[in-house]
């Protein structure tokens, strides 16, 4: 039996403690936490060639390099350029009423006349001292505040997964906490968001202070399809969601409307609803093209609570021997009125998508298929399922 260690969840084999604050190396740095994936390589705080961690390094530094007056001078600058008039709110710092927080937001509105919107994600669990802190951000600080609780079934699920698959039960609320700051402030058109940790000071690189803004790549993507929570894909959550619903017992909202979307290549678990044109992958038929429009529309096929029996049936014997399978009792025609869907020439259709949106190139994925007979489709021609062709199951 072999007696070499290991080193697990992408952490350095080699274990290191800081010369000046005993700080180990096993302690990953901020990162994108939406992209950790199970296995990967994480990046650690850093170590300088005298064992000294680049927290304690930074920590030095801004003692005695750095003009703290010339930095004010700038910070009044910015903050003069969105300082509001009229009282409106003018910035917003999310947090927990934690000690960064609350001084962040504390000196923006006492020191430099700031009007700051305080927002929090709520964690799963408070402390006492924790939620102490948080309503004295409020009652004390005399701040507003937003509070978000997110789905605790949700969010038990996104933790779990997170400490089986990262070691990082904290990261379902690191994430939430990054991303309502920029989409609060959206939502209330304020163009400011502060944060107020300083990730050098925990032991990020420190060249990161070379500029103020935060790295956009840390609160954005080009499409939830590239989310990882808990190093799980968010459609695995969607999966999850309803078998809970059948074995647990929990609350599942079905769609009230379900359209069909052509596809030109064959989805796949990774997409959602959304396609290419609207910053998704979904590659879903142009409802208009350069400006001409095509013809193509989703076909919707409305709140199946009211009119599913009416669209789809099942066979009874083949239900009773396990297979699931339910089929279209009616043709399915991609039709805009006029007798011909194709006002120009669509190409290949290769797959389809059933999404919980008739809105074109918006909404869920909740199935996906290639289709037997992948064809092309010319201006003219009609697109139908002739009935019983369109057979959905889980497999």
């Amino acid at each position: 039996m072999s007696n070499e260690k290991k080193s697990t969840y992408g952490l350095p084999q080699e274990v290191k403690f800081c010369k000046k604050c005993v700080i180990s190396n096993q302690r990953p740095s901020s990162t994108i936490e939406f992209k950790s994936s199970k296995g990967e390589l994480k990046k650690v705080i850093n170590f300088n060639d005298e064992g000294i961690c680049s927290a304690c390094v930074y920590h030095d530094e801004k003692e005695t390099n750095i003009d703290w007056q010339e930095r004010e001078k700038k910070l009044e600058e910015l903050l003069s350029k969105f300082r509001s008039k009229d009282g409106s709110y003018d910035v917003v710092v999310p947090g927990s009423g934690g000690k960064d927080s609350a001084f962040t937001a504390h000196v923006l509105k006492e020191k430099f006349g700031m009007n700051p919107l305080t927002v929090t994600w709520a964690p799963h669990l408070y402390t006492d001292i924790g939620q102490k802190n948080f309503h004295n951000w409020m009652h004390v600080g005399g701040l507003d505040n937003l509070l978000y609780t997110p789905n605790g079934v949700l969010h038990r699920e996104m933790t779990k997964n997170a400490f089986h698959n990262l070691l990082h039960p904290f990261q379902p609320f690191i994430i939430g906490q990054r991303i309502i700051g920029p989409s609060i402030a959206k939502k209330f058109g304020v163009k400011l968001v502060f944060y107020g940790e300083n990730q050098a000071e925990y032991g990020n690189a420190i060249e990161e202070n070379s500029n103020p803004l935060m790295n956009y790549d840390f609160f954005s993507t080009k499409g939830i399809q590239d989310m990882l929570f808990g190093g799980v894909p968010l459609s695995d959550y969607l999966e999850s969601g309803l078998l809970h619903h059948i074995f647990r017992g929990q609350s599942f909202s079905k769609p009230t409307n379900i359209a069909i979307a052509l596809t030109s290549g064959v989805p796949s678990d990774s997409d959602t609803g959304v396609n290419q044109y609207n910053g998704g992958t979904l590659q879903e038929l142009p409802s208009g093209l350069n400006g001409v429009d095509t013809g193509y529309r989703r076909l919707s096929l409305g709140d199946p609570s009211t009119i599913g029996n009416d669209r789809w049936t099942y066979d009874p014997d083949e239900h009773a021997q396990g297979s699931g399978l339910i089929k279209n009792s009616v043709q399915l025609l991609f039709d805009e009125g006029d007798g011909s869907s194709a006002l120009v020439d669509w190409g290949w259709v290769s797959g389809i998508a059933i999404v919980d949106s008739g809105e074109w190139g918006t909404g869920n994925l909740l199935m996906h298929a290639a289709l037997d007979n992948p064809r092309i489709i010319y201006a003219g021609d009609t697109v139908k399922f002739d009935m019983s062709t369109l057979q959905i199951s889980f497999k």
